[in-house]
């Protein structure tokens, strides 16, 4: 099998489109990680159903985005292994093809939808450890340690330097997900969504 390329820039709309669903994009963020997997590896990863993942594979393997990467196992248990076509993408954004943008936006939108959702789900079961923060401080030591359910919006006037520390700190937290991504004993499956903006003081979010 051919090695493959270490990162993959994504910036045309055949490769960008698949990734407006954020099934695709968990799917995505699983195999880069792995040598090959399996749609039942990658569906118990996923706290998923294999036969929901089927169509979500074909779209990214027409896309070639995951590669077919041989049969594994033997008899019944025989199946069809699936790869990314590197070990990481990258998306690119360029200001210059607005169509590429326009995808862009709704992988965006897309991601922040299904984050809201999930976090209201998890604030329903009336199980979540969560302290809000909108604006202001409310956060105990012991709730900022243990809680598996948050929300919270901050705005500040950053310089150059603030905001390199910021995404110094942005980079570690990928760190932390990427760093073993197996579900394994004594885990729970926890997702993290930010949104890093500048902003527009012209405009009117009320209106």
């Amino acid at each position: 099998m051919a090695r493959r390329p270490k990162d993959r820039i994504l910036k045309t709309e055949a490769e960008l489109e698949p990734l407006t669903s954020q099934t695709r994009c968990r799917i995505i963020e699983i195999v880069e990680k792995n040598k090959a997997m399996t749609i039942r590896e990658i569906a118990v990863q996923m706290g998923a159903k294999p036969v929901t993942l089927y169509r979500h594979i074909d779209k990214l393997v027409a896309a070639g985005l995951l590669l077919e990467a041989g049969f594994t196992g033997e008899g019944p248990s025989e199946a069809m292994s699936y790869r990314t076509a590197s070990r990481t993408y990258s998306i690119r954004y360029t200001p210059s093809n607005p169509k590429a943008i326009e995808h862009l936006a709704r992988i965006v939108q897309a991601g922040h939808r299904v984050s809201a959702r999930e976090t209201v789900a998890a604030l329903r079961t009336g199980k979540a450890t969560t302290s809000t923060s909108h604006g202001g401080r409310i956060n105990t030591a012991k709730q900022s340690r243990d809680r598996d359910t948050n929300y919270r919006q901050d705005m500040g006037w950053l310089d150059a330097g603030q905001l390199k520390e910021l995404n110094q700190h942005l980079d570690a937290i990928g760190a932390i997900f990427n760093s073993d991504v197996q579900r394994r004993e004594n885990t729970r499956q926890i997702a993290i969504t930010w949104s890093l903006r500048p902003l527009d003081l012209t405009a009117d979010d009320d209106a």
